[in-house]
């Protein structure tokens, strides 16, 4: 149950961090600087949290 809450919570943050990543290489917007410009203090959290979805969603998708 609470993996299945987790990868869900994962997938959201690597499409959030994909769709930034490729406004970022198209037109030089950062969506989450954007979106959270009046909080700076959330926007390396939120990198980081992208970056701990992304191993653990590689990580939980591996079949050992």
């Amino acid at each position: 149950m609470h993996s299945d809450l987790l990868r869900k919570i994962s997938l959201f943050l690597l499409i959030v961090g994909g769709l930034n990543w490729g406004l970022f290489g198209l037109f030089h917007m950062d969506l989450v600087q954007i979106v959270f410009h009046s909080i700076p203090m959330i926007q390396p959290w939120l990198y980081g949290a992208i970056g701990l979805a992304a191993i653990y969603f590689v990580f939980s998708s591996v079949k050992l």
